[in-house]
C-alpha cells in the first residue's frame, strides 16, 4: 500500500533523509519513532507529497505529489498542532460526513471507541477544547476518511519503526493485543504531594485519596501510551503505580 524505495532529502547540506526503504502494507498499524531531527517529520511530508525528493514514495502505486487529488482523498492526517478551528464541535461533525457521504453518528462511534464523548460538546467550538479532545476528534475523522472498514481496526500499532540520523534503525512488529474498546484501570502511588502533578492528573479525571498521594482513574487502552508518556515526567515522584486491563 505504501512504499519508500531509496528515498533521500536534503535540505542545503544537511541530509534529512537518508535512503529510506520501507513497506508498510494494508492493515498494519505503524508507530514512527526518534528523537528530535531524526527525520520523522519530513518522511511523512514526502509521504504527502508535500516535498520533492530522491527515490520514489508510493501510496497504492500512485505517486503522492504527481496524484495529489487522488491519493489525498484517501488519507486522513492528523497534524501535530490542531488547527484553531472556531466551528462548532458539532458542525465539524456533521461537515466531515458529508465529504464521505456517511452518517455523522460513525464519527460519534468511533470517538466513543477512542475515549471521547462527543454529545455532550457538540456545542463546544473546537478550537476551545483541550489538546487530547482535539486530537482524538480528528483521529476520529481521520479514520473515517481513510478506512471504510472500521471494524477491523482493533489495536493501537502492531509495528514500530524507529528513525535516526535519517535512517531506520529499528522495525519490529509488536503484539496485537490492545483494542480500541478496552479500558484500563489504573491506581497510582506518590511519594509527596506535588501540585503540578496533581494538575496533571486530574486532566485525566483521576480522583484523589489519603491526603492527595493515591490517584486512581481508568484511562482507555489506545491512550496508554500517552498516559505512560505523561507519568513518565514524574518518575522520581512516583512510589507504586498499577494498570489492570479491563475489556467488560
Amino acid at each position: 500500500m505504501i512504499q519508500f524505495k531509496n528515498v533521500v532529502k536534503n535540505f542545503r547540506r544537511a541530509r534529512v533523509l537518508d535512503g529510506i526503504s520501507l513497506d508498510i502494507g494494508l492493515g498494519e498499524r505503524v508507530a514512527l519513532i526518534g528523537s528530535n531531527g531524526a527525520g520523522k517529520t519530513t518522511l511523512i511530508r514526502c509521504l504527502l507529497g508535500e516535498y520533492t525528493h530522491d527515490g520514489e514514495v508510493t501510496i497504492n502505486g500512485l505517486d503522492p505529489r504527481g496524484n495529489r487529488t487522488a491519493v489525498l482523498g484517501t488519507i486522513g492526517f492528523v497534524p501535530q498542532l490542531p488547527p484553531p478551528l472556531k466551528m462548532p464541535v458539532g458542525q465539524l461533525i456533521d461537515f466531515s460526513a458529508a465529504l464521505c457521504n456517511t452518517d455523522p453518528q460513525r464519527i460519534h462511534g468511533i470517538a466513543k471507541r477512542l475515549g471521547l464523548e462527543v454529545e455532550s460538546i457538540l456545542s463546544r467550538q473546537f478550537v476551545r477544547l483541550s489538546g487530547g479532545m482535539k486530537q482524538k476528534l480528528l483521529i476520529a475523522i481521520a479514520l473515517l476518511i481513510s478506512s471504510h472498514r472500521l471494524d477491523e481496526v482493533s489495536a493501537l500499532v502492531n509495528r514500530v519503526i524507529e528513525m535516526d540520523m535519517g535512517k531506520v534503525v529499528l522495525d519490529d512488529r509488536v503484539a496485537d493485543d490492545v483494542a480500541l474498546s478496552d479500558t484500563l484501570d489504573c491506581r497510582i502511588v506518590i511519594k509527596r504531594f506535588e501540585p503540578a502533578f496533581a494538575k496533571a492528573i486530574a486532566a485525566w479525571n483521576f480522583a484523589a485519596r489519603d491526603e492527595n498521594l493515591v490517584w486512581e482513574g481508568r484511562i482507555a487502552g489506545p491512550d496508554r501510551l500517552r498516559f505512560l508518556g505523561m507519568i513518565s515526567r514524574y518518575s522520581a515522584l512516583v512510589g507504586d503505580i498499577s494498570l489492570t486491563e479491563n475489556t467488560n
